[in-house]
């Protein structure tokens, strides 16, 4: 079970379901479990008047606007808002943007979170340059034989449910390591650049708001975890005998019985992970790249779009999400 197999699947279809490893789990539930603590600071039992209080005192003591940006606490009709930025080579990037946190514990497991999650993507994105460049190359050359570096050997299972095929989940490979031999892929990273990791808590007491809209992000690849509350929705790609339609990961992996459910886990070790507009900017100067030397033709090639998603309006009871985008400079 290989980052390989999330890359081609994500290719195919915009979006994959994977499994990460234990101790990404752990930080994932850690982190969930102390922003659910930070946002129930906002709710009151009293009149909606002091509610609206505590929400305009967690906006003064936690909210920063930086060169536009949000850092921190914000609070909209239809849900509340925690942002960190995460940058890849300082680890005290927020304490330079004055950002201010709830609690040392929250800062601390946020921070490395987004350092798994960001060394996660990293790896697909790898894999998924490496998988287009093979198909570029592979449809263009016809009868010249050209070596391309190959991902690990896919391995995946499909779930025996119907109403999930096909839906792939994936597990973490552990022993991943760079490919050697993949040229241009060595000399481009993500190191330096900011990345948002956003806390979005769903209240579910407003039923005319909408929660979020049909929308795509700006990153390159655009991480969910998953949570016992389904809301997450994702524009599945049209097949030859389909429409594309929105189908809700949650209910997709429930449904197949792959998240066991349990009492203190509101949030499991899955996560979606979805393409962002800056996949296909990022696929076409890589491949550019590496086939001017070969002068083959990319004029062909068919690059992915960014998934549209949205967050359903009628959610069982309240959510909170965790969301990581790596985005490029």
């Amino acid at each position: 079970m290989t980052i390989a197999s999330v890359a081609e699947q994500i290719l195919s279809r915009s979006f994959a379901v994977y499994r990460v490893n234990t101790e990404t789990a752990i930080k994932i539930r850690d982190a969930h479990r102390l922003a659910i603590k930070f946002f129930q600071e906002s709710k009151t039992t009293k009149t909606a008047a002091a509610a609206v209080s505590n929400k305009e005192i967690l906006i003064n003591r936690y909210q920063r606007i930086v060169n536009g940006n949000l850092h921190g606490y914000n609070a909209l009709p239809s849900k509340e808002i925690f942002r960190t930025w995460y940058k890849y080579d300082s680890d005290n990037y927020e304490e330079e943007q004055q950002q201010q946190w709830p609690s040392e514990e929250f800062r601390t497991n946020t921070l490395i979170l987004a350092k798994d999650l960001h060394r996660l993507l990293l790896k697909c994105v790898r894999h998924i340059v490496i998988l287009k460049n093979q198909q570029n190359i592979t449809s263009n050359v016809s009868k010249e034989k050209i070596p391309i570096p190959l991902p690990p050997q896919k391995r995946f299972r499909i779930s025996p449910s119907n109403t999930c095929d096909p839906q792939m989940i994936y597990t973490d490979d552990s022993n991943y390591s760079n490919n050697k031999n993949d040229g241009k892929i060595q000399s481009w990273s993500f190191r330096g650049y900011n990345c948002p990791l956003d806390y979005f808590f769903y209240h579910n007491q407003n039923p005319y708001a909408t929660n979020c809209s049909e929308h795509t992000d700006r990153g390159v690849l655009v991480l969910v975890c998953l949570t016992d509350v389904p809301g997450l929705e994702v524009e599945s790609s049209p097949t030859s005998t389909s429409k594309s339609s929105f189908v809700c990961p949650e209910l997709l992996v429930y449904n197949a019985n792959l998240y066991k459910e349990r009492a203190d886990y509101a949030c499991s070790d899955l996560v979606c992970i979805m393409t962002g507009d800056m996949l296909s900017q990022l696929l076409k100067s890589t491949i550019a790249a590496t086939t001017a030397s070969k002068e083959t033709c990319i004029s062909g090639v068919d690059y992915p779009s960014a998934c549209v998603h949205r967050v359903r309006n009628h959610l069982k009871r309240a959510r909170l999400s965790i969301s990581y985008e790596l985005r490029l400079d």
